[in-house]
């Protein structure tokens, strides 16, 4: 029961949370910039694994560290020479921060379970919040014509289900 809890609870609040973040920050920014900004994970995720002990640090791996942060910085400062929103890119950072802290639970509540199990809660928690969300707001619109059902399955499972669970099949493989 309780690693149907953690999935569920991180789908529901982790994935959920995320994603929420991130298309908010998209329609504040270009998607380019977006993306960029949440691929500060790596380095918060390398981080925090050190600062929770799970990773020792190294001269090596503070290298890489630094040698990310300064390539994403310069590329950010390039970008950053056109039209720059500050809470959008404070969204995109929201989403880096909560993917970041996402993946340190689920390295270390979730070793014990089955990657095909865990991908199931986790896309089932965030379908529920999602859903609830969605239904509050009014902005659930299935109303579209039925040739668009095959391509939402398709995304649905393949770049959802599918992404979810390789990553979740890599992080028991690499760890975090």
């Amino acid at each position: 029961l309780r690693s149907v809890l953690i999935g569920l609870t991180m789908g529901a609040a982790g994935f959920a949370l995320q994603a929420g973040l991130y298309f908010s920050a998209l329609t504040r920014l270009d998607a380019s910039l977006v993306a960029l900004i949440l691929y500060v994970y790596p380095v918060l995720v390398m981080a925090g694994a050190i600062a929770l002990r799970r990773e020792r640090a190294s001269v090596r791996r503070c290298s890489a560290l630094l040698t990310a942060l300064a390539g994403i910085g310069l590329v950010l400062a390039g970008a950053a020479s056109g039209g720059f929103d500050l809470p959008g890119a404070l969204l995109a950072l929201g989403a880096a921060l909560t993917y970041s802290i996402y993946i340190l639970i689920g390295d270390g509540l979730t070793a014990d379970m089955p990657p095909l199990a865990l991908s199931a809660l986790v896309c089932c928690g965030a379908f529920g919040t999602f859903l609830v969300t969605g239904t509050l707001r009014g902005t659930n619109d299935l109303g579209f014509a039925p040739a668009g059902w095959p391509w939402l399955v398709a995304i649905a499972l393949i770049s959802t289900v599918g992404a979810v669970l390789c990553f979740f099949a890599g992080l028991v493989r690499v760890g975090p």
